[in-house]
């Protein structure tokens, strides 16, 4: 990685941390209580590893998807093992999670609305950071095996962009918390922009 990827890297670090931040306000104000939720680590690799890096291809996810449209196009996808999925409407709204092994897809409502805000807050930030326009679709929810969800995006993703931004997250009530990878997707072509304008400011700020 070189010098410029690396201070971009580091640039993109802080502002998911504060777009982490916003979300947590957002969330606490609409459920009237305390929740905790910050970015553990950002890293960069290699799209096609990806796969690799954490969820075995063989094992059911949830994963909740952005779309980026216009010319500043990819993706911004959350994603987490099932039993993180489960356990997500007890931190958000107190509910007990199904007692059933398999995710019910019947109530998804609690994973799509943090999708839609976490990520609304993190695009947000990273917009007012770097000066560049990012407009996102409905969140979009997906339930399968990991290969599967993959083999999707890389379909769609491998003919604008070779790599990927993973952004270890945390969110957690007083009694319970869970981990989610948050992964940036963007094309090349914005990728290159954000790298741009990141750069840019941190040497006028």
């Amino acid at each position: 990685m070189d010098s410029q990827i690396r201070q971009a890297m580091e640039q993109f670090e802080a502002v998911f941390q504060r777009g982490a931040a916003a979300a947590r306000e957002t969330l606490a104000l609409m459920m009237n209580r305390e929740l905790s939720m910050k970015v553990l680590g950002v890293r960069e690799m290699a799209f096609e590893d990806v796969s690799r890096f954490r969820f075995p291809e063989d094992v059911p996810v949830a994963m909740i998807i952005l779309r980026l449209s216009g010319e500043a196009n990819g993706f911004l996808a959350f994603l987490m093992f099932e039993e993180s999925a489960k356990k997500l409407n007890q931190i958000l709204w107190e509910e007990t999670p199904e007692s059933s092994e398999v995710l019910n897809l019947s109530n998804v409502s609690a994973i799509k609305e943090m999708g839609n805000i976490v990520g609304s807050c993190f695009l947000n930030k990273l917009a007012d950071a770097s000066g560049v326009e990012l407009r996102p679709s409905e969140p979009i929810f997906i339930y399968d095996l990991m290969a599967a969800i993959m083999e999707v995006l890389m379909l769609e993703q491998s003919l604008t962009s070779d790599r990927a931004i993973i952004v270890d997250t945390e969110i957690r009530s007083q009694e319970e918390g869970i981990s989610f990878d948050v992964l940036f997707l963007p094309s090349n072509t914005l990728f290159s922009r954000l790298c741009a304008g990141l750069l840019a400011r941190e040497t006028h700020d």
